[in-house]
């Protein structure tokens, strides 16, 4: 579970974020929600104490989906009159 920030803002350590990243390999892959329990639950010791490859990868993730976000914000945005 995520510490929150006195505002109330969640704040996730490089473990969180590595279990979300393999959720969301899992997901692309076509696995329901269950088998992707079951699977991070087979292999535990991979998701914690990430490599600092994968730390790396994670970061390069998280940047892709910051740039994706803040573009699709930018078109989604309707024009001021």
């Amino acid at each position: 579970m995520p510490l929150r920030s006195k505002g109330g803002q969640r704040r996730y350590t490089i473990d969180h974020l590595a279990i979300i990243e393999e959720i969301k390999r899992h997901k692309m892959k076509g696995l329901s929600l269950p088998d992707i329990k079951n699977a991070l639950q087979c292999t535990p010791s991979t998701l914690i104490g990430t490599t600092e490859d994968n730390n790396i990868d994670l970061l390069a993730n998280r940047i892709i989906e910051v740039v994706r976000s803040t573009v699709y914000d930018f078109f989604e945005r309707k024009p001021i009159r």
